[in-house]
Formats: structure tokens, C-alpha cells, sequence
């Protein structure tokens, strides 16, 4: 039995090394799709012809099983994935500890090869209910309190749950997974780094893509074990001694109304470069959750039900201080404020202390400047009072060249919000996006894609910023882009005679004489007098593509209709 052992052992291994071989060659691609196939047309009953009931011959066959998918074509795997389903959920339900530590570790590789966004396959659909009745059943038994089972468990349900990343609709319904999402909270709680990690990850995934009216009753009682998680600490959790024993957390009534009263008065814990990542999984949770909630009406009021615990929790998060989880708790912020709204001006004061120093940190300054333009759009007027401080932090990070385009289409949000109180601001800001656009008028290099994809960025953001102002100010005070008109037309035929313009920066552009010539009212004059802007929108209008002809039917329209009323 040993030699049988050594025979499956030493023949997974030469067929791992064989198929990688096969890979990492210098071939052309239908090279490698040839030859790659070549072996694994006798793999497969070989494998099936020659199982053995003893353990250590089925570790070797669910190896084999699991990695033989890497030889074949999308199509060859999804004409392969049926039978392949069968038999390994027959095994998973087998007793030994290692058959099943091999079979999840085979599905998770089949989930990973035959069901991505980009090869989603029915047949695991079909299956699904069944699947995750076996996962489940694994998160459970005495077998999976051994952290590498229960994270390969974790990896597996991420899979599965990621294959569903580009369907129209959600599919992942509450009885697809019943008990599932307690099993990877529990899992979460675990005092090891890497199992939690995994747990958090696998959670994401199943939120991200299930049903949300119908899964709403599975998603609250996680969203109250993952803010409390946040409060209390990543890994102070007494359930550690036992990974699987649901806490009171988890099955009394969810009722949230009012603020959290446990823990939340305690000091801000340090946290430790270990802990760091799971936690800032916890967080991206968090934002998965509010945003999940967040896409029907009818759940969104949960959201707003329960703002006060859920803006307590993340300034909590944001006092400890960890550079590592400041991104992730940004982006639960973000989402936050779109889920409730205007209402978010009165936690605006107290978030902005962050905001703030993420602006100042030039790690952080990326994901806060985004940040602080969704929030500009949530605010409008009510973000008056911050203005001055957020357009000193944004005016110093002009400097830093990659951060330009953030910075310019920050702009364009904050005018669009403020209106006419953005007044002050217009001379500098002009001043500013012209001479970046002198700069990355033309790219000498055209062969550095790099460089060439930013000057793109950079123009949509002019153009968003220039937007923003426009739009802003039309309603009020029309007159204060007057002055600016001429430097406005140069840079939108400097982008137009770009040759390395695309289709979206020509759609921008033709959009921003639209929005100048509402704005100039009487004056929008010089766009109808102008040769270029006639010529300009003439291409647009015999071009091939639907989007920019209608885009360039509106403007001219808006030009003659402006035109007509101060005739």
C-alpha cells in the first residue's frame, strides 16, 4: 500500500511539473494552447480508472483533479465541470480528514478555474444549494477547528461567490447559504491572522453578490458582529477557545436602534501590523454591507435606521490610528455618506479631523481626495463651512503630479456643489489647469503608454473641473466665466486636435461647449462665430459613433436655443 502511496504521489508530481512546463515555455500562445492539452486527454481515466479506496491514493487523485484543469480550454472545462462536481461532492462527504482537506482544496480550484467572472459556468450554479450545504457542513464539524482547513473552506466559498462578479443580477440568494455567513464570522474571530483574513475576504464576496431584499435578514446580524468587531478590537473575542460556538452576538434579535452601549467609551486599542490587515478586511466588509444595503429603497432605510452606530463605529476606527486600515475605513466613509445623504452634515464636523489628515499625508492624500469629491456632491451647500480648509490641502497637492487629475476633478465637484460661493476660488483654479494643460498638451513620447494615459486623465479632469464651474455658476452669476471663455475654446481644440484623443475626451469636450454656452447666455456668441467650434461639431455629427452624434445634436441645439431668448 506504502509503494501505491509513492506511485500517486510521484505521478501528481511529475503531471504538476509537466502542465507548468508547458506553460512558462517561450512559445506563441497557440502554441502553448496546443500542447497544453496534448496530456490531459488520458488524465482523466487514468485517474477515475485506477482510484483506491485507501486515503493517501485519494489525496493524489483530488491533487490531480485538482490541478488537470490547468491544461485545458475554457470550453474543455466547462464540458468537463459537471462530472467533475459529481464525483467530488461524493467524496467531500466521505470521514477522513484528509480525503476532505484534498476535496475542498480541488473545489476551490475548480471554482477558481471554471467559474471566474470571465468563464462562468451553469453547471456550478445548478449545483450551487448542494455546494454550499458541504462547505457549510465542513465550517462545522469538529475536523475544521484546524485553521488551514477552515481557511481553504474560507477560499473556496471566496470562489464560488466571486463567479458571480459580472452577472446582470445577483443570483446568490438567502437559501443558497443558510448558516454559511455565521460560520465565516465565527471563523473571523479567530485569534489566527490568516484564517480571519480569509473568513473576511469569503464574507466580502458573498455580500458583494447576493440578492439584497432577499438576503437582507442574513446581512444585519453580520453587520452588527462586524461593528462590533470594530469597537471591541480585531481579535479580543473569548469565542477564540471556540471557533464554532455562536456568541449572544449572533443570536439574539437585531435591534439597533439608538447607539451602541458596550465598549464604545473604552480607549482606542494600537493596533499591531498583524492585526492591521484583517481589520481593514472588517472594514472593506463594512462597506461591502452599507452598500449592498444601500441599492434598493427598501433596504437603504436600514442605513439610515441605524446612522448614529454606524458613523460611532467608524470614527472608532479611524482613532486607532493605522495607516493600513485608514484606506478601507475611507471607503466605508464614502459609502456611508451616499447611503444616508444630506444627513451625513451632521457627522461632517467630526470626520473631516480625518479627512483632513489624510489630505496632509502624501500616502493617504489618493483615496481622500476622492473621498472629499463624493462627499461634495452628498453636501452641496452644507459643505460652506469646510471649503476654505479643503481647497488650501487640495491647492499644496497641485504639486504632486500624480495627483493632479484627482485634484481637478475634486474641483469640478466642490464648484458643482457650492455654486456661486466658488467665486474666489475660479481665478487661481483656472490659472492652475491651464498651465498643467500647456504642460501635457502634447506628449513628445507617444510610445510611453504611461504618460500618454495620463494626459488623458488629466484633460477629463480639466474638462470635469471646467464642467463643475459652469454648472454651477449658471443659475446665479453666469458672467464669471465670461473672461475665460477664449482660454476655455483654446484648450478644447488643442484636446480635438490631439491625435492621441479618444473617444471619451472628444465626448467631454463637446459636452463642456454645451455647458459654456448655457453659461455665457448672451455671449454665447463667440461658440456660434467661432470656425473651429463649427468644424469641431460637423465631425462630431458625421461621426460613426451614436453617443458622441447625440451629444453633439444636444449642443448645438442648447447653442440656438440659448441664442434665441436674449435675441
Amino acid at each position: 500500500m506504502y509503494i501505491t502511496h509513492q506511485i500517486w504521489r510521484y505521478f501528481y508530481l511529475v503531471f504538476k511539473v509537466f502542465t507548468i512546463n508547458l506553460f512558462v515555455t517561450n512559445r506563441t500562445q497557440d502554441q502553448k494552447d496546443d500542447i497544453g492539452n496534448l496530456p490531459v486527454a488520458g488524465v482523466k481515466p487514468f485517474v477515475l480508472k485506477n482510484i483506491s479506496k485507501h486515503w493517501r491514493s485519494c489525496e493524489a487523485v483530488k491533487y490531480a483533479y485538482g490541478s488537470y484543469p490547468e491544461g485545458l480550454s475554457d470550453e474543455q472545462r466547462s464540458q468537463r465541470v459537471g462530472s467533475d462536481l459529481v464525483y467530488l461532492l461524493q467524496e467531500a462527504r466521505g470521514e477522513n480528514s484528509g480525503e476532505k482537506d484534498r476535496a475542498v482544496w480541488t473545489l476551490s480550484r475548480l471554482f477558481e478555474l471554471l467559474h471566474n467572472p470571465a468563464t462562468y459556468n451553469s453547471e456550478i450554479s445548478l449545483n450551487l444549494t448542494m455546494l454550499m450545504e458541504v462547505l457549510e457542513c465542513y465550517m462545522y464539524k469538529d475536523v475544521c477547528r484546524f485553521p488551514h482547513f477552515r481557511k481553504k473552506v474560507c477560499v473556496a466559498v471566496y470562489h464560488l461567490a466571486k463567479g458571480y462578479g459580472k452577472k446582470k443580477s445577483p443570483v446568490l440568494e438567502p437559501d443558497h447559504y443558510p448558516h454559511i455567513i455565521r460560520c465565516l464570522a465565527a471563523a473571523g474571530r479567530s485569534a489566527d491572522p490568516e484564517l480571519a483574513s480569509a473568513a473576511y475576504k469569503a464574507v466580502n464576496e458573498l455580500v458583494k453578490y447576493s440578492n439584497p431584499d432577499g438576503s437582507s435578514q442574513m446581512i444585519l446580524p453580520l453587520l452588527k458582529v462586524v461593528w462590533t468587531k470594530l469597537i471591541i478590537g480585531p481579535l479580543k473575542s473569548s469565542v477564540d477557545a471556540e471557533p464554532f460556538a455562536l456568541s449572544s452576538v449572533d443570536e439574539e434579535p437585531f435591534t439597533l436602534i439608538g447607539p451602541l452601549k458596550s465598549s464604545v467609551d473604552a480607549e482606542p486599542f494600537a493596533l499591531s501590523s498583524v492585526d492591521a490587515e484583517p481589520f481593514a478586511l472588517i472594514c472593506g466588509c463594512l462597506q461591502d454591507i452599507i452598500q449592498k444595503l444601500s441599492s434598493t429603497s427598501k433596504t437603504k432605510l436600514i442605513v439610515v435606521e441605524n446612522e448614529y452606530n454606524i458613523a460611532w463605529c467608524l470614527l472608532k476606527v479611524f482613532a486607532f490610528g493605522s495607516p493600513t486600515v485608514y484606506e478601507k475605513a475611507m471607503l466605508a466613509t464614502d459609502a456611508f455618506a451616499c447611503a444616508i445623504g444630506i444627513e451625513f452634515r451632521k457627522y461632517m464636523k467630526r470626520f473631516y479631523e480625518y479627512l483632513e489628515m489624510g489630505l496632509k499625508d502624501r500616502v493617504q492624500c489618493s483615496i481622500s481626495v476622492k473621498v472629499v469629491g463624493n462627499i461634495c456632491r452628498v453636501l452641496d451647500y452644507e459643505l460652506l463651512p469646510f471649503c476654505g480648509s479643503i481647497m488650501e490641502r487640495l491647492t499644496s497637492l497641485y504639486y504632486e503630479v500624480p495627483l493632479k487629475p484627482l485634484v481637478f476633478s475634486c474641483f469640478g465637484d466642490m464648484a458643482l456643489a457650492i455654486g456661486l460661493h466658488f467665486e474666489p476660488y475660479v481665478s487661481c483654479m483656472v490659472h492652475m489647469m491651464e498651465t498643467a494643460a500647456n504642460e501635457f498638451a502634447h506628449i513628445k513620447n507617444v510610445n510611453d503608454k504611461a504618460m500618454v494615459e495620463y494626459g488623458k486623465r488629466l484633460k477629463r479632469s480639466i474638462f470635469k473641473a471646467y464642467s463643475g464651474i459652469l454648472q454651477g455658476c449658471k443659475k446665479s452669476k453666469a458672467e464669471i466665466m465670461v473672461p475665460y471663455a477664449p482660454k476655455l475654446l483654446k484648450f478644447i481644440k488643442v484636446v480635438a486636435r490631439d491625435p492621441n484623443r479618444d473617444l471619451s475626451l472628444l465626448k467631454a469636450a463637446v459636452a463642456l461647449l454645451r455647458d459654456l454656452a448655457v453659461a455665457l447666455g448672451p455671449n454665447a456668441e463667440v461658440i456660434k462665430d467661432s470656425a473651429f467650434c463649427s468644424e469641431f461639431l460637423r465631425e462630431c455629427l458625421n461621426s460613426g459613433n451614436k453617443q458622441l452624434k447625440d451629444t453633439a445634436t444636444r449642443t448645438i441645439k442648447m447653442t440656438v436655443h440659448v441664442l434665441s431668448i436674449y435675441r
